[in-house]
């Protein structure tokens, strides 16, 4: 494949994203600003977008919307992981009275799309200098490490309070917090 110079590649892992957008204030991303932002800071074409969906869903609108936006949606169907019940016994401190309850925990919710990205990053690096992940995901770390081993730039933009030590610490003034663009992309 023929390497294309000076061009940016954005990767957004949804749940990191809007996560990280609840975790500070509980605000919503505009995804027609953030797309604009994103082509306008890093004169980006390709802006691909990880996420789950429920099927027969308001998500598969979600997901058009996003199309048309311009994104690159990939998107896969959401694993619902059944979480054991938790037993606790217990008893009255007046009366002595034993009782169990059992607590049943909500089932967590995948969509695992990190692989996703990752194969993406690997099968479009000959077409990007410089790549923007909007993820704090630790896993991806030495994903990165690779890409700047073969002279990648790699920036990344996430919620630190959610982000990996190891991304923060690796990353360090360059890693960009979520919160320092929460006005140019959050629905007013």
């Amino acid at each position: 494949m023929l390497k294309i110079t000076n061009k940016t590649y954005i990767f957004i892992d949804s749940a990191n994203l809007i996560f990280g957008a609840k975790a500070t204030g509980k605000w919503k991303v505009d995804f027609n600003k953030l797309f604009n932002y994103l082509k306008d800071k890093y004169q980006t074409k390709k802006i691909f977008y990880y996420t789950g969906f429920k099927p027969k869903s308001s998500d598969i609108q979600k997901i058009e919307k996003l199309k048309s936006i311009g994104y690159v949606v990939k998107s896969k169907p959401l694993k619902f992981i059944k979480q054991k019940s938790v037993t606790q016994k217990n008893q009255c401190p007046k009366c002595k009275h034993d009782w169990t309850k059992i607590t049943t925990k909500p089932p967590l919710v995948k969509a695992n799309c990190d692989v996703d990205l990752t194969l993406d990053v690997l099968k479009y690096q000959s077409l990007f200098d410089q790549i923007v992940v909007l993820s704090g995901d630790g896993d991806f770390l030495i994903l990165y490490q690779y890409l700047e081993s073969i002279g990648k730039k790699v920036k990344i933009i996430s919620e630190s309070k959610l982000t990996a030590k190891s991304i923060r610490i690796h990353f360090g003034q360059t890693f960009t917090d979520l919160l320092s663009i929460k006005k140019q992309i959050e629905i007013k």
